[in-house]
């Protein structure tokens, strides 16, 4: 029995391994102009209470921290969990506006020397999809 217990303990604790994501990239985003455009982005990592934290720093934006902890923040109207599954930083982001429920959900994972972003979003209003969209970015680890 104790082996059992062993092996399902191991198994849960690799599917909360979170991915090391430190390092430079470089990313291409359109800016408000609709212009393709190079940003340098930095993301650190380091351990905040047994969880992972990320700072994610893009070229002239304000850091943003990301603790992988599985729990629940609640802002305004909107729900926020962030957690690690199967190597992949997970953002989950539902809530409400103007009468629109909003589901977002992101994954952020390294593939070979690629830092992709896979997005979903789906807004629903009493039930019936309004819109519908999944996005895949990639970065190039510098």
């Amino acid at each position: 029995m104790k082996k059992y217990l062993l092996i399902l303990m191991s198994l849960s604790c690799l599917s909360m391994a979170c991915p090391n994501l430190s390092g430079n990239y470089i990313c291409e985003q359109e800016d408000d102009n609709g212009k393709k455009v190079l940003v340098k982005t930095s993301i650190s990592q380091r351990l905040v209470e047994g969880n992972t934290a990320y700072t994610i720093i893009g070229e002239g934006d304000e850091p943003v921290e990301i603790v992988a902890d599985g729990k629940s923040y609640i802002d305004g109207s909107y729900e926020t969990v962030n957690s690690c599954i199967n190597d992949k930083l997970v953002l989950s982001i539902k809530g409400s506006e103007n009468g629109l429920d909003i589901l977002v959900n992101v994954e952020i994972y390294l593939q070979s020397n690629q830092l992709l972003s896979q997005t979903s979003m789906k807004v629903t209003q009493n039930s019936i999809v309004v819109s519908e969209e999944s996005i895949i970015s990639a970065c190039q680890k510098l």
